[in-house]
């Protein structure tokens, strides 16, 4: 009986070994083709990745070095500025008036008159 089931199991493993496909050599070569064209598209990837992220940050390192740039300027300007109003505050202003005043017909002019201011 042991015989039985033993050569039974063979024919039925003989059996399903010869029912599966075998890769044939156009199969292999495709297989091979398919997976040096997938890691040729992850190494590209991930070039243009890192190219991406290369740009992204000297196009932020620009942008920031810009930025401190006009932050200096813009403290000068206001340092100028705060000076300016300083000095203008410590000047004396007159006011002056223009009259037109009546001269003979041949002349005409302008007289500047200094206004005291009390």
């Amino acid at each position: 009986m042991l015989f039985v089931v033993q050569f039974t199991l063979l024919v039925f493993v003989i059996k399903h070994a010869s029912g599966q496909t075998c890769l044939s050599n156009e199969s292999k070569e495709d297989y091979d083709k398919s997976r040096q064209a997938l890691t040729n598209v992850q190494e590209n990837i991930g070039k243009v990745l890192n190219k991406l992220e290369n740009d992204n940050k000297k196009t932020l390192n620009m942008f920031k070095e810009t930025l401190n740039t006009m932050g200096k300027k813009i403290k000068k300007l206001d340092r100028d500025f705060k000076v300016l109003g300083k000095d203008f505050r410590k000047t004396k202003w007159h006011k002056y008036d223009i009259v037109t005043i009546t001269v003979p017909k041949k002349q005409t002019g302008l007289q500047l008159k200094e206004n005291v201011e009390k």
